[in-house]
């Protein structure tokens, strides 16, 4: 007598391990995605952060001619001292209104994001 497994054995092995696969492919894709586009909004959560921070600086620096009291783009804000370890917006705008912002349209890793004062952010895919 023979030992091993017969070939409608291992297509039946074969054919569930095809259907587990079906099923958790997408389901990793989601995860994965869900993460990329929460990771966006923490980036740009965590850059309006530092551009706060920047404003709140230069207010207490009367000698300062770095002038961030009115919308800046991401290049502008950069040049005047806005920094953010790691993924920070590749463009965009933020919008400031007596040295206070108003609001934000930036671009982060694929993602078009738009952020309220209060940091309330909406995260969409770039087109």
């Amino acid at each position: 007598m023979k030992k091993g497994f017969t070939l409608i054995e291992l297509l039946a092995v074969i054919l569930i391990l095809g259907i587990i696969a079906l099923i958790a492919i997408p389901q990793v894709t989601n995860v994965i995605e869900q993460a990329s586009k929460g990771a966006a909004e923490t980036s740009a959560k965590h850059y309006l952060d530092a551009v706060n921070n920047r404003i709140a600086l230069n207010q207490l620096d009367t000698d300062s001619s770095n002038d961030i009291t009115s919308d800046k783009n991401v290049t502008q804000l950069a040049g005047l001292g806005v920094e953010l370890s790691g993924e920070g917006p590749t463009e965009g705008t933020v919008y400031i209104t007596n040295g206070v912002i108003d609001h934000a349209d930036l671009t982060v890793n694929g993602y078009s994001i738009y952020c309220n004062s209060k940091l309330k952010c909406t995260v969409t895919p770039s087109e």
